[in-house]
């Protein structure tokens, strides 16, 4: 069954989901979510799952600013990249990038057929 909310224990490798966020991202899973070894010590009982491994639609732009270096006592140059998710299925030779898919709603878009 497609089209639907589902738990992060749920998924499958070639899962194709939308994470709803402040930016919502079109995933596709890659690996297994794996239990992580540490809890949280702020929430007992609750189940705490490490990155997955998911091929996302990105732009990656590299943009130039300034910072001030207190060392030198000057501001200095500096390369960033400037990241911006699209919403749309992920193509083969897209990148592969770890997502924390914890305490996120997972929208089930595809399930691919093994």
């Amino acid at each position: 069954m497609e089209n639907r909310l589902i738990k992060i224990e749920e998924l499958e490798i070639g899962d194709e989901i939308l994470t709803l966020t402040q930016q919502g991202k079109y995933l596709k899973v890659m690996e297994i979510p794996r239990k992580s070894k540490k809890g949280y010590t702020w929430k007992t009982g609750v189940d705490r799952y490490i990155n997955v491994k998911c091929k996302v639609n990105v732009d990656i732009k590299q943009r130039q600013g300034t910072r001030w270096d207190s060392t030198l006592g000057k501001s200095v140059s500096y390369t960033y990249n400037l990241k911006s998710y699209r919403i749309e299925a992920p193509k083969e030779d897209s990148p592969i990038e770890k997502f924390d898919l914890n305490f996120k709603d997972i929208w089930l878009i595809k399930r691919e057929k093994i």
